[in-house]
C-alpha cells in the first residue's frame, strides 16, 4: 500500500505542477505578442530563452523573433581544454563546435531576428596570479591583426612611495631582467603572446560563426566575465564588410603550423612601466602586434594607437606611454631571438 500511496502522491504532485504551468501560460496568454516579445528581449539570456522556446508553440514563435541575446558562461569548464588544444590538428574546428554547443550558441540558429549579441566568456589566461592583459582586434575592411598588452603584475603606487619608487626603479629593472632570465621558458614574452593570440583566434572563430549565420546582426560584443582583459566589439558597417570574408578557417589558419610565422609579429618588452596619471605601475610588460596576414602591409603604430582607443584608465595610459617611447621598443622576432 505504501508503494501505491507513494505513486499516487507523485502523480498528484505532477498534476499540481502541470496546473501551475498552465496557469502561468494562461497569464501570459492574456498579454499581447508585442508585450511578451519585449519581455523576452529584456530576458535576453540564451539559456532562459531556450527553456521558454519549448514551453509552447506561441512561445517558440515569439522567442525566434528576439533581437537582443546574451550568452554567458558561469564557469571555466568550457575552456578548460583550450590550453592543451593542438591547433595544428585537423580536428580543431570540432573543439570550437564543442565549445559553441556547451555555451548554447548553437541554439541561436532558432533565432532569426538577432540584431545585438553579447558573449561573455571567462579566460583562464593568468587567472592564477596578478597578471593582467588586454587584446583588441584591428578591423579595417577585414581582420588585419591583434594587439596585445600583457603585464605580469599591476600594483598601486602610494603617493608617499613615489619618491622611493623613482630611486629604486633602476635597481628593480636590473632585478627583473635577472628574474626573467631565470624564469621558465614557458613565461617567455614570445610564448605569452603566442598563447594570447591563439586565445584571441578562438574567440574570433566564435565571432565568425555567429556573423556568418545571422544576416540581421548589427552588433557583437565579446567580453571576459573575470575582467581579465578580453573585449571584442564589432558593429555597424564593420560587420557588413567582414561578413564577405570572415570565417573560421581564415581566422585560425594564420596560427596553424607553418602559418605561425614569427615575421607576423612585432613585440616589445618593458621591465617597469610607471603610469603616474592612473597611479599604477606595471612590471614585465609585453606589448605586441600580430599580423594575421604577414604578406600585407599594416601600420603597426596606427594599430597600437587605435587598439585601446576606447579603453580608459591604466590600459589607455599604458598604450600612450608605450607609443611615446616606441623607438627601439618594437622588435621583429626574426631579428631578435632573445625574445624567446
Amino acid at each position: 500500500m505504501s508503494h501505491i500511496d507513494g505513486a499516487l502522491g507523485e502523480e498528484e504532485e505532477e498534476e499540481e505542477e502541470e496546473e501551475e504551468e498552465e496557469e502561468a501560460e494562461n497569464q501570459f496568454h492574456r498579454l499581447a505578442d508585442d508585450v511578451v516579445l519585449n519581455i523576452f528581449d529584456k530576458l535576453s539570456d540564451v539559456k532562459c530563452l531556450c527553456r521558454c522556446f519549448v514551453v509552447s508553440r506561441r512561445f517558440s514563435s515569439l522567442v525566434s523573433r528576439v533581437q537582443t541575446v546574451s550568452v554567458k558562461s558561469y564557469g571555466t569548464w568550457e575552456l578548460n581544454y583550450l590550453p592543451i588544444v593542438d591547433y595544428d590538428s585537423p580536428g580543431l574546428e570540432q573543439h570550437l563546435n564543442h565549445l559553441i554547443h556547451g555555451l548554447g550558441i548553437n541554439f541561436l540558429a532558432n533565432l532569426t531576428h538577432v540584431r545585438a549579441l553579447h558573449i561573455e566568456l571567462p579566460s583562464d589566461f593568468g587567472s592564477q596570479n596578478d597578471s593582467v592583459f588586454k587584446w583588441a582586434a584591428n578591423f579595417t575592411a577585414k581582420l588585419d591583426g591583434v594587439m596585445i598588452l600583457y603585464a605580469a603584475s599591476l600594483s598601486k603606487i602610494m603617493e608617499s612611495e613615489q619618491q622611493q619608487e623613482d630611486e629604486t626603479d633602476e635597481q628593480e629593472e636590473e632585478e627583473d631582467e635577472t628574474d626573467e632570465q631565470e624564469e621558465d621558458k614557458t613565461d617567455s614574452p614570445f610564448l605569452i603572446i603566442k598563447r594570447s593570440v591563439k586565445d584571441a583566434a578562438f574567440r574570433l572563430g566564435i565571432l565568425s560563426y555567429v556573423v556568418e549565420r545571422h544576416p540581421m546582426l548589427e552588433s557583437v560584443i565579446i567580453t571576459d566575465s573575470k575582467n581579465k582583459g578580453v573585449k571584442l566589439r564589432l558593429g555597424g558597417e564593420k560587420i557588413a564588410e567582414c561578413r564577405n570574408w570572415l570565417n573560421f578557417d581564415r581566422v585560425i589558419r594564420p596560427v596553424r603550423g607553418e602559418s605561425w610565422r614569427k615575421k607576423c609579429m612585432n613585440i616589445g618588452t618593458v621591465p617597469v612601466l610607471e603610469l603616474p596619471m592612473s597611479g599604477y605601475v606595471m612590471k614585465r610588460v609585453v606589448f605586441a602586434y600580430y599580423k594575421f596576414f604577414a604578406d600585407e602591409d599594416s601600420e603597426v603604430e596606427t594599430a597600437m594607437a587605435n587598439a585601446f582607443a576606447e579603453e580608459q584608465g591604466v590600459f589607455s595610459e599604458a598604450a600612450v606611454q608605450l607609443l611615446k617611447n616606441r623607438n627601439g621598443l618594437l622588435k621583429n622576432l626574426m631579428r631578435d631571438p632573445s625574445i624567446y
